[in-house]
């Protein structure tokens, strides 16, 4: 018998998805697809592994009482790392963008430098904007593909 997802992993799971930012609906589309799910508590305990992991990044650490948001962790030598995009981050953005009716070819690239000011998403904490954004965007109208 496979064993259910424990209360600590459930927690950890929860704890990074508003780390993330991500909205209940982006959660559970991600559960969805991954796992054919809606809510993690329907998760095996390999599966909640599964999910804490590719949310994280890799495995996740372990006795840390509190965790910051990427884009706010210090850097051991100095404020110049930059958190990278997870992932998940960089598949949401995808998902996203392809969603959206552009009216040229390179609306996306159009719409990201204009609005945020970026040539491409660098760092955690500019995915997070332009997820954001996108959401936005697909919230108010443009998000019926032609």
């Amino acid at each position: 018998m496979t064993r259910p997802i424990s209360k600590s992993q459930i927690r950890a799971i929860k704890c990074r998805q508003r780390a993330m930012g991500f909205d209940d609906d982006t959660y559970r589309g991600m559960l969805r697809e991954r796992y054919g799910v809606e809510s993690c508590t329907r998760l095996t305990m390999a599966e909640g592994h599964d999910l804490i992991d590719y949310l994280y990044g890799g495995p996740k650490p372990t006795k840390r009482r509190h965790v910051r948001r990427p884009a706010e962790t210090p850097a051991a030598g100095g404020g110049n790392v930059v958190q990278l995009p997870t992932p998940l981050q960089q598949k949401l953005i995808g998902a996203l963008a392809n969603e959206i009716a552009w009216e040229t070819g390179d609306g996306y690239r159009r719409w990201l430098k204009r609005l945020l000011g970026l040539d491409r998403v660098r760092s955690a904490r500019d995915a997070s904007r332009v997820i954001e954004g996108l959401k936005g965007l697909k919230r108010h109208g443009h998000g019926a593909r032609r």
